[in-house]
């Protein structure tokens, strides 16, 4: 399906983050510490992370472990709520290949800016949004956990992966998306690009595809109307949607991987 829009591509994406709870969210940076180390070994995928989290009751605080295993530097955004109130706390970083931080976050209610309460056994949403350079890839997950002393541990990769090949000419436009993942998902691919005729931005964007771990699918000559030009510059997104459980806790990950290409 194609049409004409004047939203920027930045208003598309927030697409994912209202899928994660984010929109509701309003948030407020309390850090406490940081202690950097640096793991030993890293994979050839930018977006591959292990972390772990834990909520304090007896401290009033949250405990996250955070290890960029992938290529690339990253800036990670984690993010605490919980599901009967309106406050949320957040911390953030950015891990270089192969680093380890840890960080602990204290409670703060942003409507009165005091100390809010960590409740035991209570359900809270963890979200959690890691960005390569420039914003080019990223990945928002978003999982439930419980303030009962327990440590959770999460692993993105191999979980969650896919290989993203594309080519743009002034009429067609070929794109090929593979699950590069240990995780079944649903994929979908957009193409961002500007009219020959007028300078307003055009969206083109194939079906949801179910995919199991190593299968594909593709599209060629999908037809652009109104047509591009040579020269021009387009923009593809990858999406992979994932859902699943965790050592007992739900789980849900968007997960958009981007080209810029020419037109030619």
């Amino acid at each position: 399906m194609i049409h004409m829009s004047n939203r920027t591509r930045h208003g598309i994406l927030s697409i994912r983050i209202l899928l994660l709870i984010l929109a509701a969210l309003f948030i407020v940076q309390t850090p406490v510490f940081f202690l950097s180390t640096t793991a030993s070994s890293t994979v050839n995928y930018p977006l591959a992370l292990h972390f772990s989290v834990k909520l304090d009751v007896a401290t009033n605080q949250w405990f996250i472990n955070v290890t960029n295993m992938g290529k690339e530097s990253l800036f990670v955004i984690f993010s605490l709520s919980p599901a009967t109130s309106n406050w949320a706390t957040e911390n953030h970083t950015t891990l270089s290949p192969g680093a380890n931080f840890m960080m602990a976050t204290r409670c703060v209610d942003p409507t009165d800016h005091v100390l809010c309460k960590l409740t035991k056994s209570e359900q809270y949403t963890l979200v959690f949004d890691a960005y390569t350079s420039l914003s080019r890839d990223s990945l928002s997950f978003a999982s439930h956990i419980s303030a009962n002393d327990r440590v959770y541990v999460f692993s993105t990769y191999p979980m969650i992966a896919l290989n993203l090949a594309t080519t743009v000419n002034s009429q067609k436009w070929n794109i090929f998306v593979s699950n590069a993942g240990t995780k079944e998902g649903t994929f979908q691919a957009f193409l961002s690009y500007t009219g020959s005729k007028y300078q307003n931005e055009y969206q083109l964007q194939t079906a949801f595809h179910g995919l199991g771990p190593g299968k594909s699918f593709q599209v060629v000559g999908m037809p652009l109307t109104p047509k591009s030009y040579d020269g021009a510059g387009a923009v593809v997104d990858a999406y992979g949607h994932y859902s699943g459980v965790s050592e007992g806790s739900n789980w849900s990950a968007v997960l958009d991987v981007e080209h810029l290409v020419t037109v030619k």
